[in-house]
């Protein structure tokens, strides 16, 4: 699994998790992928990211936030582990029933640091729609609503009743 944080705002950043195609088991899957469509035609191309699953959230640094230490500890190179907790958060407890990860394939990267290579900048640039977070713009969900009602309404005069 390959993670990336990408830090958008002081105060917000987006982790995302995906497969990593830099493993021996993605290369092979993706050499073999070629070497089929090769058999059948000699200009289609198989594209690494063409389809990939991406988990992502966006999280919100809070007065208690872990991740500025985080990050300012954080070393390029280095394994990082994760552990679920439970709660307090103030006083965590590692989840016994759920044994850590350990990812070595992390980064943290601001926002402006991302060029076209990366995976993440399109996942990243990709979401933004008219300078707001798409889901996230509760004026802009009321308005599309509002048009989708306009739409279906004359519809509905045609089922049957």
């Amino acid at each position: 699994m390959q993670i990336i944080v990408v830090v958008t705002k002081p105060n917000e950043y987006i982790f995302l998790c995906y497969p990593s195609p830099k493993r021996p088991i993605a290369q092979n899957f993706f050499q073999s992928a070629r070497d089929k469509l090769r058999n059948s035609s000699l200009v289609d191309e198989v594209t690494e990211h063409h389809l990939t699953l991406v988990l992502g959230k966006r999280c919100e640094v809070g007065k208690d936030s872990y991740f500025p230490k985080f990050r300012s500890r954080y070393r390029s190179g280095i394994p990082v582990a994760f552990e679920f907790v439970l709660p307090p958060f103030d006083q965590p407890k590692p989840t016994p029933e759920i044994p850590a990860f350990i990812f070595f394939d992390f980064s943290i990267k601001d926002k402006s640091e991302l060029t076209r290579k990366d995976f993440a900048y399109d996942a990243i640039w990709s979401f933004k729609r008219g300078g707001k977070w798409q889901g996230l713009d509760r004026e802009a969900k009321k308005e599309s609503a509002a048009k989708r009602k306009t739409v279906e309404e004359p519809h509905k005069k045609y089922l049957p009743r």
